[in-house]
């Protein structure tokens, strides 16, 4: 709902009042039978006393005179709680006993303070159902007073705020967008239950160079979790030639590789190795490769990575001097030869042209 300034309040409904006529909807029922003055228990009052009188302790009768309660000092059960959480209000003071006192909840803004809601109870203290607001981009903080009902010039004040922060939620439930495929997000990255790249704006199309690689992979699984990951290959291009790409996939070793239709090999059962052989065929050509693996049995996070290498970026050797910065490749070796030993294709050398970035994902 929206405060007397405007803001909008989200939080559970502690009680609905009727605008005419006695009593509470809801759970909690008002009791005032043979109370003349004095709380009804359920938030609100059976009735008022005259000036100059006060509400006997048992609410039958209303007395002449000033009302005794002598109240030294209010405070919050907590000073942080995660909205939707009960808290306490507490106030401190003498010769209290029965005395109706009203506590009003007040949230702290910048420019003037917004009211909230008000309780009225015979104790010294009461529950409220705590609730978050947009303040500016800030976690909202609260105050409340604590004022005899007979007596309003006795009041007491909290001197300590009580700041409410927002329960966690989903990328939908904040108005936000999950970027995805190669989508990249212009605006903040919102902090989200079921994803790391929730966008509060439209997220943008993707902009990829000829060639590019979308790793299919959840930001979160399980412990000992099997999961299929999928590696999309697209070009932008039309093939209009014959040539060799290399596509290399970097698991990491505490992962399991269950199983995958990668057609090379590595001495790494980590690494998978794909060797695929384009000839004068298509327009924009598509590849797509499938391995299952299973999660370890620690939490934490871990990183998948890879080499995308066409033919044509490899320098073609005699013999291959691996570390040597160039990428390069045995000639006249065939792809058994190439498969058997690391040595023959120097993968190692070839990162600086690699389009196929890393990806995250968290054991939890």
């Amino acid at each position: 709902y929206k405060s007397d300034s405007g803001k909008t309040i989200t939080g559970g409904i502690i009680a609905s009042y009727r605008l005419k006529g006695a009593g509470i909807l809801g759970s909690c029922v008002a009791n005032c039978s043979g109370k003349v003055c004095g709380s009804d228990g359920c938030g609100g009052i059976c009735g008022t006393c005259p000036s100059g009188e006060y509400c006997s302790g048992d609410q039958t009768q209303c007395i002449v005179g000033v009302n005794p309660c002598d109240l030294t000092s209010a405070s919050w059960s907590t000073t942080n709680v995660v909205e939707g959480n009960t808290v306490t209000m507490n106030a401190v003071g003498t010769q209290c006993s029965g005395t109706t006192l009203n506590f009003s909840i007040y949230e702290n803004g910048f420019v003037g303070d917004d009211f909230v809601t008000s309780i009225s109870v015979s104790s010294l203290s009461t529950t409220w159902v705590a609730q978050w607001l947009d303040d500016g981009g800030t976690d909202p903080e609260y105050y409340f007073t604590v004022t005899v009902v007979d007596n309003p010039s006795e009041q007491v004040t909290t001197t300590a705020d009580l700041t409410v922060t927002q329960a966690a939620q989903t990328c939908a439930q904040q108005g936000g967008n999950i970027c995805t495929g190669g989508e990249t997000c212009s605006g903040n990255i919102l902090s989200a239950t079921d994803s790391n790249s929730c966008c509060d704006v439209t997220c943008n199309s993707p902009s990829f160079p000829s060639s590019y690689i979308i790793r299919d992979l959840p930001s979160t699984v399980a412990p000992n979790e099997q999961i299929v990951v999928n590696l999309d290959i697209y070009s932008n291009e039309t093939i209009i030639e014959e040539r060799l790409f290399v596509l290399e996939e970097r698991i990491p070793s505490q992962w399991t590789v269950i199983s995958n239709d990668f057609s090379g090999s590595t001495p790494d059962s980590h690494i998978l190795r794909a060797y695929v052989a384009q000839g004068f065929c298509c327009i924009n050509p598509e590849y797509h490769f499938t391995y299952t693996i299973q999660a370890p049995s620690s939490s934490g996070t871990y990183t998948f990575d890879g080499i995308f290498v066409f033919e044509s970026f490899v320098e073609v050797v005699s013999s291959t001097n691996c570390g040597n910065g160039v990428c390069e490749q045995t000639a006249d070796k065939s792809q058994d030869e190439l498969d058997s030993a690391n040595s023959y294709f120097c993968t190692q050398d070839c990162q600086g042209d690699s389009i196929f970035g890393p990806t995250i994902i968290t054991v939890a």
